[in-house]
């Protein structure tokens, strides 16, 4: 691999897989959270 393609690799896609993983890694324990929100409203409310 050339000098260029090391540099393009080393400062945009490795920091972008980054951000993939750590969003990922907050954004299940978010969804449980809104999900158990949501039930509680929906038992609260009457329809």
């Amino acid at each position: 691999m050339n000098y260029r393609g090391l540099l393009l690799l080393l400062t945009t896609i490795v920091p972008e897989l980054g951000v993939i993983v750590i969003s990922t890694f907050y954004l299940f324990p978010e969804w449980a959270a809104l999900d158990r929100a949501y039930r509680n409203y929906e038992q609260q409310v009457p329809n």
